[in-house]
């Protein structure tokens, strides 16, 4: 039965477990969400609500035992900080008492992730991993946009519309090519065209009227097919638009229940099987491993026992979630045994932390203390030190004393500084915090790949750090809210800002520090996008690459191989050289801008630059002219000036958040003259405007809340950062989305979140009693 102790100790660990286990949730969700937010968003807001909510089991089974360690700490901090541990002590009360309440909330904790992590999660992932696979086959058919070429919406197939007409499912001069045969493609030109999806019978194809349909081999180009129709109707693989039944998805070893795991262990020996069954178990367990850790080192009186607390917490789920996911990828690659890999963790942390609770526990003896007695060597040389100079003072000559009138600077005053210096404090404790978690996710997301390609640390190393520009840029803005909801509730708590009321100061002049503060937040955010991130963001596709093991990505437009020129053409190559200025397999296509007809086209194998002709040299190929007479000529060389110079193909296809404002903005000009939809870029170029604003968005926004809490304190600061943090993200991708879909125009969709945010903080500004 539970002492009024035991539910003295368990109220005070209940609000911080679940505040911290908020905060765990909400970051590395949040970072789940950034990974996967074209995705999700693209295919609709019921999809991305059901693959969230279906993340939720996964990621609570790792946060739950983080929340309980960080509840423990912060509540025998605050203990401890407040004499109480030294008072239980007094009372006679051993330290082990303590560890019935602790051990009850470490049972109710393992109990729940045990039941998240053997029952729940594995269906809640291969929901996850359906929805997925059904947003990515039957999102295509929805995002056709004028003067872009698809390549991945059917297999094999390039097809290109010039426009769309507003309230209209009419496609204007389509462009079609059928590449199942590489060496002989078909080729397909119409003045109208749309695609027809028949839900009923689960069918879909291109219908095209007014259409040329071009077909030659580049072996023998003197056989050349072209036939002219008044329509056409080109059937499409249905599975494209069509996602398979669900059960047709094989599950993964994580989706998997322990007795199919057991099963699928006996029948292929394979440890990867093994190693998941001790993972549900040793994950759960850790509750109790950090149910004792957290009883050892919370008990130590500290000044500051929630800060102290928050911060060895941090430390201490760091390294226990590197541990077991070196020692799990190590078992999945029998290296280790999966028993061993799985639980060492959980036997090392469990038993330094009986160690330091035994060693906690004993009376202090009767050694020195070393302490006192440097402190007492420090007044005594203090006291020496004194009598020294005012021996000095009297032995020497008179001095003149100026006095300079003091300046009446009223800003920053004493109480500026106060406030500026706490929020400092816990601003750079919640960012660092914020920091540690996010990396978390991510090492725990590379780590399988390192130990599989046997990657040298020095590239995860550099990986990591390389990784660290773009984390503070996402996480700048939501430390500077947690930190303010924090300082203000703290001072709400201790009737500081009663006193702050009666002293005659407003909550207006007391909140200018703190706004200052976001302001400074905003530029660094805006300093990090422009300045660092671009280079930081391009060498992490580089190590993820070398990490993967996948072979180096060039990121240029021209591996898509199809390009619009400036004069009614298009081209198709397949190898374009940037620096010899030479393309290999060049295709060229002309039309008839009146109705979209083929005027002509021709192959050559070679195309070199002559930069003092300012023409192309093409060699080894042939020409059709459709225009009146057919004409066909075969050539060994062919001078050609009306082509684009290599200016034109050497563009660097750069994903936004690799570019400055005037680099993106410059890329996307030019994409917009190759005929490239640039509604996505134009959004992002905008958001580089508006993101960085967020820092004192929501320094303003959190002022009004920072004073409801009344006396609930910092916690309770805590949630409320959570809750206007996961709105804010939420809202920025979907007006994000709602850009890219043009159903706003991209500067509204990027700054409509800071628009409709900064008039919530203006009211509740406005409103607040000061």
């Amino acid at each position: 039965m539970l002492r009024i102790l035991d539910r003295y100790v368990l109220r005070e660990i209940g609000p911080s477990l679940v505040i911290g286990l908020g905060v765990f949730t909400f970051v590395i969700l949040l970072n789940e969400i950034l990974r996967l937010a074209e995705l999700l968003f693209s295919g609709g807001a019921r999809d991305a609500v059901e693959v969230i909510l279906n993340l939720l089991p996964s990621v609570l089974c790792i946060t739950i035992p983080m929340g309980f360690l960080l509840g423990i700490l912060i509540a025998l901090g605050r203990l401890a900080a407040d004499s109480e541990i030294t008072a239980m002590r007094a009372s006679g009360i051993s330290l082990y008492r303590l560890l019935r309440p602790v051990g009850v909330a470490a049972v109710l904790t393992w109990l729940i992730s045990s039941y998240m992590i053997i029952e729940v999660m594995p269906d809640s992932n291969q929901r996850v991993r359906q929805a997925l696979f059904r947003v990515m086959t039957s999102r295509a058919g929805t995002e056709v946009r004028p003067r872009v070429f698809y390549d991945k919406l059917v297999p094999n197939i390039i097809f290109f519309v010039q426009d769309i007409p507003s309230n209209s499912d009419i496609w204007k001069n389509v462009f079609l090519a059928d590449l199942s045969i590489p060496e002989s493609p078909r080729v397909t030109m119409a003045r109208e065209g749309k695609l027809v999806i028949n839900q009923e019978d689960e069918t879909a194809s291109f219908y095209l009227r007014n259409a040329e349909i071009h077909q030659v081999s580049y072996g023998d180009p003197d056989d050349y097919q072209r036939q002219i129709s008044a329509e056409v109707l080109l059937p499409l693989p249905s599975q494209t638009f069509f996602p398979p039944n669900d059960l047709d998805i094989p599950r993964g070893a994580r989706e998997l229940t322990i007795d199919r795991l057991y099963n699928e262990y006996i029948n292929t020996k394979q440890p990867v099987y093994l190693t998941e069954i001790h993972k549900k178990f040793s994950i759960p367990f850790a509750c109790f491993v950090f149910g004792v850790l957290g009883l050892a080192l919370g008990i130590k009186n500290r000044k500051d026992g929630r800060s102290s607390g928050f911060v060895i917490s941090i430390a201490v789920i760091f390294v226990y979630w590197i541990f077991i996911d070196v020692g799990e990828n190590m078992a999945r690659n029998a290296r280790l045994s999966p028993m061993l890999g799985m639980w060492s963790p959980n036997i090392v942390l469990g038993l330094t932390g009986l160690y330091l609770l035994v060693r906690n526990a004993r009376e202090q003896g009767s050694g020195p203390d070393f302490s006192r007695l440097w402190h007492s060597l420090a007044r005594r040389f203090s006291r020496r030190h004194t009598k020294q100079q005012l021996a000095r003072g009297k032995d020497s000559r008179p001095t003149i004393v100026l006095q300079i009138p003091r300046l009446n600077i009223r800003f920053p005053n004493t109480l500026d500084r106060y406030v500026s210096v706490e929020f400092t404090r816990f601003f750079f404790l919640i960012l660092s915090a914020l920091t540690v978690v996010f990396l978390l996710g991510i090492v725990i997301e590379i780590l399988p790949s390192v130990f599989t390609n046997r990657i040298q640390g020095k590239v995860v190393f550099e990986y990591v750090v390389m990784y660290l520009p773009e984390i503070l840029f996402l996480m700048l803005p939501l430390a500077t809210l947690m930190a303010t909801l924090v300082n203000f509730a703290i001072l709400t708590k201790t009737s500081e800002i009663t006193a702050i009321k009666a002293g005659g100061i407003s909550l207006y002049r007391l909140s200018v520090p703190v706004i200052i503060a976001g302001l400074l937040a905003s530029c660094v955010c805006f300093g990090l996008q422009e300045y660092l991130r671009p280079n930081a963001n391009r060498r992490v596709a580089e190590l993820r690459d070398e990490i993967l093991r996948r072979p180096p990505q060039t990121y240029n437009v021209l591996d898509r191989r199809w390009m619009m020129g400036q004069d009614k053409q298009i081209y198709h190559y397949a190898y374009f050289d940037p620096r010899r200025h030479k393309f290999s397999g060049l295709a060229l296509y002309r039309f008839a801008p009146e109705n979209f007809g083929m005027n002509e086209r021709f192959y050559a194998e070679e195309a070199q630059w002559q930069p003092a002709k300012q023409s192309w040299k093409l060699t080894k190929g042939w020409r059709r002219h459709f225009d009146g007479e057919k004409k066909y000529e075969r050539f060994d060389v062919l001078e050609v000036q009306d082509m684009e110079s290599p200016a034109y193909f050497i563009k660097e296809e750069k994903d936004e958040d690799k570019m400055t404002f005037l680099e993106l903005s410059d890329y996307i000009e030019e994409l917009k003259r190759s005929g490239y939809d640039v509604i996505g870029l134009e959004v992002a170029r905008w958001a580089k405007l508006s993101f960085p604003l967020a820092a004192v968005i929501t320094v303003l926004i959190s002022v009004p809340f920072s004073f409801t809490p009344g006396k609930k304190g910092a916690l309770y600061g805590i949630g409320i950062a959570i809750a206007i943090g996961l709105t804010y993200y939420i809202a920025t991708r979907c007006f994000v989305f709602m850009g890219e879909a043009a159903m706003l125009p991209p500067f509204m969709a990027a700054l409509t979140p800071n628009i409709l945010f900064g008039v919530a903080a203006l009211y509740g500004l406005f409103n607040v009693r000061t």
